[in-house]
């Protein structure tokens, strides 16, 4: 298990190395299909404003509504693993990866220059877990309002 979370209506969700899981009762299932890239590891998962579960880990995907796809990222696929996802007030979605952060502006994702996450210490770490939005906060050096008012 790599990430867990609960949505606005109750339901818990699991990411794995093998998939994206919707507990049903006792039992787990799997709600994700192995696409283009093959099976979803799942490192993030977050809820957006129009209650699509979108869930990220070898690739994005968003669930919901029967409109399941696979939301494409900007470069090599190698560098876009997803270790973290975070929707603004806007309805943007900001998405950390193993290269660095993105964020979608007017439907297409655009990296963000210099946005390459670092621990105190200065040296690189690409892995940045389940953030909430204060963690990422304190991360970008940003407040909220700058987050979801600029770029």
């Amino acid at each position: 298990m790599r990430s867990l979370f609960e949505d606005s209506r109750g339901r818990l969700w699991v990411g794995t190395d093998n998939g994206l899981f919707l507990k049903e009762g006792e039992h787990l299932v799997r709600v994700d299909q192995p696409g283009a890239h093959g099976a979803l590891d799942v490192h993030a998962i977050t809820e957006d404003n129009e209650h699509h579960i979108v869930a990220g880990g070898s690739h994005l995907i968003s669930l919901g509504a029967g409109q399941d796809r696979e939301i494409p990222l900007p470069g090599i696929y190698s560098q876009n693993k997803v270790v973290s996802i975070l929707e603004a007030s806007d309805g943007t979605l900001w998405v950390g990866t193993a290269s660095g952060l993105l964020h979608q502006l007017h439907g297409k994702f655009e990296r963000r220059p210099g946005a390459l996450l670092h621990r105190a210490d200065s040296a690189p770490n690409k892995r940045w877990h389940n953030l909430d939005r204060n963690s990422w906060q304190r991360l970008v050096g940003l407040s909220r309002r700058h987050i979801e008012t600029h770029w």
